[in-house]
């Protein structure tokens, strides 16, 4: 059987193309970090953050750009290109960025053992916190410049973390009474919607109550009926139409307070 020749050159073309597209982004990137590098080694730290993060923006960019222009619009998927994307880049300003934090320094100092402070106030830890390695050096120097504070460092952090623990705390038993509240207020609801005809909206034991003291049962003619919920009771309003001792047919109104239960409790009018 005879192999498809221009296919198989087709997909060899295709697969270098990929293979030349994924060098020259490697290759750029190892260029802009390279540069970072090199002018971290010569100190100029602040260049190099800047620099960095110019370069990560452009990156960023150029995946916005080839994105939009193929007809992409999962702005998800977007995200996590130039996040998979500049990676390095991040590490690479973090590093930076950690190695003049004072916040950062406060968690290394606090985190080190004894024998490790011993070595830091004597010039002699060795430890890497961060690459490269001038970084390294310059947050070393910062360590040892604040590593006789460590015990307010320390009384700082156990504080911050009674207060996020206090915090927590409250949140749960407030996310514990919303919850609670939010079932009674349902069962509350459920209840008084329960005492309610589904059909006609009417009070269905204020309903009974009317047609007991009728002098004609069956001519009610139920109308409206509204309520209100007060909380300690329901207060209950019909207005409905019924034969009189005289036969004629008149509109009253019968008012009532109910339990939650739809118990009538009061009659007001």
């Amino acid at each position: 059987m005879k192999k498809n020749r221009p296919l198989e050159i087709m997909k060899k073309i295709t697969f270098l193309i990929l293979l030349s597209i994924i060098f020259s982004t490697c290759s750029n990137d190892r260029k802009v970090f390279d540069k970072a590098k090199r002018l971290i080694s010569e100190n100029k730290i602040d260049s190099a953050l800047v620099y960095i993060r110019t370069q990560k923006e452009i990156k960023a960019d150029e995946i916005r750009t080839e994105f939009v222009e193929d007809g992409n619009r999962d702005v998800n998927k977007l995200m996590n290109l130039i996040d998979n994307a500049t990676v390095t880049y991040e590490y690479i300003e973090n590093s930076i960025v950690n190695s003049s934090s004072l916040e950062y320094a406060k968690k290394i100092i606090v985190d080190l053992s004894d024998d490790d402070i011993k070595k830091l106030k004597n010039g002699n830890l060795k430890k890497s916190f961060l690459n490269p390695q001038k970084l390294n050096e310059n947050f070393i120097n910062l360590l040892r410049s604040e590593v006789d504070n460590r015990d307010a460092f320390v009384k700082e952090r156990d504080e911050k973390a009674r207060k996020e623990e206090i915090f927590l705390e409250e949140r749960r038993k407030y996310s514990e009474e919303s919850y609670k509240k939010e079932r009674e207020d349902n069962y509350r609801k459920e209840n008084v919607e329960k005492q309610f005809s589904k059909w006609d909206g009417s009070h269905i034991k204020l309903t009974k109550l009317i047609k007991d003291n009728m002098h004609d049962p069956d001519s009610y003619e139920h109308i409206e009926t509204k309520f209100r919920d007060n909380k300690d009771f329901i207060f209950v309003t019909t207005k409905y139409r019924g034969k009189n001792a005289l036969g004629a047919k008149v509109i009253n109104t019968t008012s009532v307070n109910t339990d939650i239960d739809g118990n009538i409790i009061e009659i007001l009018d």
